[in-house]
């Protein structure tokens, strides 16, 4: 019942959620990866949005001694293992999750996480759910490490404010898909790791109206 939207207007006052907003009926959109950052009030100067930027442009700089990484608890859905298969045909990948384990674990945290994707090029990392506005914090924290995220989800993951050519999607229900898009990114990987802009020009606009829904709820 907590995914029926009809069944959460009728029991909450305000329903914060990754639906599309219906301020009259108070159902805002809050994206879930936002809740993973502390910008609770938007400053034009220091945001969620530079402070991604400017990790991913000190951390891209970093030695990637590790060609493929993925930090995962498990693989329900196959998504992963998917994904997984058709890039092992090009780099080992680091498994540094319990699932299919095979280096040291990482502590948790998501420090830790972003520390050791400082030394991956690439990161797969699809989302455990695929719905529609549903995008969880996996894409960002690929790019807070500096890496190069291969990601499954939603086909155009906030598709106002992510810049297309930085990131590899691949639909993980189809493994001539993950083929084609997997090959096609390791040929470009100049052009997908270049250049000190992950989002848009409007991206900055669409976080600050999530805060301002929020801030006049």
């Amino acid at each position: 019942t907590y995914n029926n939207i009809y069944n959460l207007k009728t029991s909450f006052d305000i329903v914060f959620s990754f639906f599309n907003n219906n301020l009259e009926k108070n159902v805002i959109q809050l994206p879930f990866w936002i809740t993973k950052y502390n910008y609770y009030d938007f400053n034009e100067n220091d945001n969620i949005i530079s402070y991604i930027e400017n990790r991913y442009n000190t951390n891209k700089k970093c030695e990637k001694t590790i060609k493929g990484s993925l930090i995962a608890s498990h693989d329900k859905q196959g998504h992963r293992t998917r994904i997984c298969k058709v890039f092992e045909k090009y780099y080992n990948i680091e498994y540094s999750g319990s699932f299919k384990n095979n280096v040291k674990k990482i502590p948790d945290g998501d420090e830790n996480k972003i520390n050791y994707l400082k030394n991956c090029l690439f990161n797969i990392c699809p989302e455990n759910s695929f719905a529609d506005n549903y995008i969880t914090e996996k894409l960002f924290q690929a790019f807070e490490g500096g890496c190069i995220p291969i990601y499954s989800g939603e086909v155009n993951p906030n598709k106002n404010i992510i810049l297309e050519h930085k990131y590899i999607y691949c639909n993980s229900r189809s493994t001539e898909n993950i083929e084609e898009n997997i090959k096609k990114g390791l040929e470009n990987i100049d052009n997908l790791i270049n250049g000190d802009k992950l989002f848009k020009p409007e991206a900055s606009l669409y976080i600050s109206s999530c805060y301002d829904n929020l801030k006049n709820a």
